[in-house]
Parts: C-alpha cells; sequence; structure tokens
C-alpha cells in the first residue's frame, strides 16, 4: 500500500546506493561517476558501466539484494544514454514495426525468492526512453533451475550450467524480429549467448546484446 512506503520512507529516508548521502536513491555525484565509468570491451556485447567500479558494483548490490527497484530505473535511463549511438546503426532496425526489448529472464525459483526480476525493470526504464522500443517479457523463459552463473569459475562448467536452459513462449513474435536483449551483469557472456542461440534459431532477424556492467 503506497500510505506505508510513504510512512515508511517518512521514519528511514533513502540513503544514495553509491555514497550513502542520506536523501537520494542515486546521488548527482554518483550518477556522474556512473557516467565517467567506462567497462572493457567484450566481443559481441554491449556493455554500459564497469563492474570493477565500486560505485557501480555497490549500485548494482542493493537493486539486485536490497531490493531498491527504484535503482533500475535509474540504471535504465543511464543505459540508454551510454549505447544508443553505439547500436544505432545496428538498430537501423526496423524502419517499419517496433523493436523488442527482451530480458534475460530468471527461474520460477529465484524470481519467487527475489520478487521481480532485476533484468526485466532496467530492460523497462530503458525501453521507456525510445517510442521505437516496446518491452517483450512474453518471448523467452527459463526452464528450472540452475546454479548462479557467479558461482561458477570455470569458463567450460559455466557453458555446461547454462546449456539448453531457455525456451521460447511464441515463435510467430520473432518471425524477422530485431531484439534488444538485456541482462544485468555480465562475466563470459555464457547467458547471453545461449538466449541469443534459441532466439535466432526461433526466427529472429537479429539480436543485440545489452549488459548493464561487465
Amino acid at each position: 500500500m503506497k500510505w506505508i512506503d510513504t510512512f515508511i520512507e517518512y521514519l528511514f529516508p533513502p540513503h544514495c546506493a553509491g555514497c550513502r548521502v542520506q536523501g537520494f536513491e542515486l546521488c548527482e555525484k554518483c550518477i556522474e561517476h556512473i557516467r565517467n565509468s567506462f567497462p572493457r570491451t567484450t566481443p559481441q556485447i554491449h556493455i554500459g558501466f564497469s563492474y570493477q567500479d565500486p560505485i557501480v558494483k555497490r549500485v548494482l548490490k542493493a537493486l539486485k539484494f536490497r531490493k531498491r527497484k527504484m535503482l533500475a530505473k535509474i540504471l535504465g535511463e543511464l543505459l540508454y544514454e551510454r549505447i544508443i549511438e553505439d547500436i544505432s546503426d545496428e538498430k537501423a532496425f526496423s524502419l517499419h514495426k517496433k523493436v523488442s526489448v527482451v530480458p534475460i529472464p530468471l527461474s520460477k525459483k529465484r524470481l519467487n525468492e527475489r520478487g521481480f526480476n532485476q533484468s526485466e525493470l532496467v530492460a523497462r526504464s530503458f525501453a521507456s526512453r525510445d517510442s521505437t522500443l516496446s518491452l517483450s517479457t512474453n518471448i523467452l523463459f527459463r526452464h528450472g533451475h540452475t546454479k548462479p552463473q557467479s558461482s561458477i569459475h570455470l569458463k567450460r562448467e559455466r557453458l555446461e550450467n547454462i546449456k539448453g536452459v531457455f525456451g521460447v513462449k511464441n515463435k510467430e513474435l520473432l518471425k524477422g524480429a530485431t531484439i534488444l536483449l538485456i541482462d544485468d551483469i555480465v562475466t563470459t557472456g555464457a547467458t547471453m549467448k545461449e538466449a541469443l542461440s534459441i532466439l535466432k534459431k526461433s526466427g529472429a532477424k537479429k539480436v543485440i546484446l545489452i549488459a548493464v556492467a561487465h
């Protein structure tokens, strides 16, 4: 209920997820810091920011594990600002139909535990910045439950862990489509590449991979 949220905010005003200054979800100084955080380049994946940056890491952890969902809105907007020029040629896209923004889905188990999909919240914010983009959560789904990729260190084991984990709900929606696939954090890129593979096999014409941080 909104009045409960308002009361809680009154008792416990928000503090910046980056530097802990009171009164902000994310203060202007930290927003500007994130804008100037440049990631290592990653083949095939458009990356917004560096996960090695302590402020970027703190903000993503606050979103993911402390349920500070408003941070997803800010990160989605910053991600759009950062990579839209990079992908505009690829996005030259579909001149006659909307481009689908598809978040990497969570397993049902993890979604129930967390209560939300942080990649979906970021993707929603990203898509809201551009009238040619449309959020689509009814395309990609995740079978069963796997170990978190972050808990697996060998690349070969990461590939095995994620193999065959994704499915497509409606292939008709993918025929000739351009997809922007969005995840929060990328390490080896195994998860995104597995999702890319199933989307292409199911009829997507073009899939552009995007992540908040690496």
